[in-house]
């Protein structure tokens, strides 16, 4: 139950992350926005504390599912050891957060 509850979870941050689209703007637009071509492709990072054998597992056919749906959207996956709060605090900070991460709500307001 645990398990599913947090592949939902980051099914769920990940599918957050799906109107995420590239646009270009030229002075000939006249800064309207246009779609990128076809072929142009967006990285995402998601970042996450270390899990077990089966939530990695999970995890890594939920991504690669992503993937496979929405070839235009990469994923790059951190997953960060030890002190996770510490470490996201840091880079939230210094403005170099991931774009999905996990968080707990007890450490959320810190």
């Amino acid at each position: 139950m645990k398990l599913t509850k947090r592949a939902l979870s980051v099914g769920a941050i990940v599918a957050l992350a799906l109107p995420l689209t590239v646009s270009t703007r030229s002075p000939l637009s006249a800064g309207r926005a246009t779609a990128a071509p076809a072929h142009a492709t967006v990285t995402i990072s998601l970042a996450s504390w270390s899990t077990g054998a089966v939530e990695g597992k999970a995890l890594a056919k939920l991504l690669a599912d992503f993937e496979a749906k929405n070839p235009s959207i990469k994923v790059n996956y951190q997953i960060i050891n030890g002190d996770y709060p510490t470490v996201m605090k840091a880079r939230i900070t210094a403005g170099t957060a991931p774009d999905v991460f996990y968080m707990n709500s007890d450490v959320a307001q810190e």
